[in-house]
């Protein structure tokens, strides 16, 4: 008796070691992870929830080719707490809140559901990435895209044409009409070469405009320079925007004329008129006096 529960004893403590061996050999190529064995945090979407990660979404917000209202995701991980964040820094207008989530926040496993807004603010393609996010880190991402809604990307007319003088101060704005993603490229001159006297600034919180500024223009040349704003997510939609600048300008100072010194011959020549017309008069008149007193002399004598 004593012999066969050694036996019994040994072959027991064997098979245990074996099924540690076979489990612990599992577990390595095993997906999943069983809480309180890694120091590491995972998310895993099962159930009866929804597993995709990543979504198309109408213009309208319905999700997939079933045309969903919603989904529901049951989540399995080891976070101690979570919360699911959207990021919207690729959308026209980042600012615009477009994923619903109900509960954004929880503890170990749990259940959210997602739905979309209809998209009436943007005319591409929007996306979004849905974050899962513990303790600051990012541990599991739904990728969503939407489509667009109807495009608008315009430029009015009187400002596809920029002027300025040789030495500009001030800035030139340029508004954008546009519900999509767009920039702004300075074309290459006619040579080949990069125009870099021409300069674009597009302000951080705006998508409605650019700001054009010039270098002073000492070439003595009038010059030229084309910019192309673009649809970021098609670059076959563009406007184009002209910049001229006029050369340096030197202002000439007139000079005085000089005046002009008289011909001799013609000074006495006009002297000399004047003389002999005033001795013509004087001449009558001495004559008429002589007359008229000789007259009378002549009838007071007779």
């Amino acid at each position: 008796m004593k012999k066969t529960f050694k036996y019994v004893k040994v072959l027991s403590v064997a098979v245990m070691a074996f099924a540690t061996l076979t489990l612990t050999g599992c577990k390595e190529d095993s997906q999943y992870i069983t809480y309180g064995d890694s120091d590491e945090i995972y998310v895993t979407f099962a159930g009866t929830g929804s597993t995709e990660t990543e979504l198309f979404v109408t213009e309208n917000g319905y999700i997939g080719a079933n045309y969903a209202t919603s989904l529901t995701y049951d989540m399995y991980t080891n976070a101690e707490e979570w919360e699911i964040v959207p990021d919207y820094s690729d959308c026209f207008e980042p600012r615009h809140n477009w994923v619903k989530i109900w509960p954004s926040k929880g503890n170990y496993d749990g259940r959210f559901t997602i739905s979309f807004v209809q998209n009436v603010v943007q005319g591409d393609t929007r996306n979004v990435k849905i974050n899962v996010v513990s303790k600051g880190q990012i541990i599991k991402t739904i990728t969503a895209a939407q489509d667009g809604f109807t495009l608008s990307f315009f430029i009015q007319p009187f400002l596809t044409i920029q002027n300025f003088d040789w030495n500009p101060t001030k800035a030139k704005s340029v508004s954008v009409t546009s519900n999509v993603k767009w920039n702004v490229r300075v074309n290459d001159g006619e040579d080949g070469l990069p125009v870099e006297w021409v300069h674009v600034a597009i302000p951080s919180d705006s998508n409605s405009n650019f700001n054009i500024t010039c270098d002073p223009n000492t070439t003595g040349f009038d010059r030229e320079a084309t910019l192309t704003v673009y649809q970021e997510s098609d670059v076959n939609n563009y406007k184009i925007v002209t910049v001229k600048q006029a050369a340096e300008s030197f202002e000439e100072v007139p000079e005085e004329p000089t005046p002009e010194e008289p011909t001799p011959g013609e000074g006495e020549g006009e002297g000399g008129e004047n003389t002999g017309g005033e001795g013509t008069e004087g001449g009558e008149n001495a004559g008429g006096e002589s007359t008229e007193g000789g007259e009378t002399t002549g009838g007071e004598n007779a």
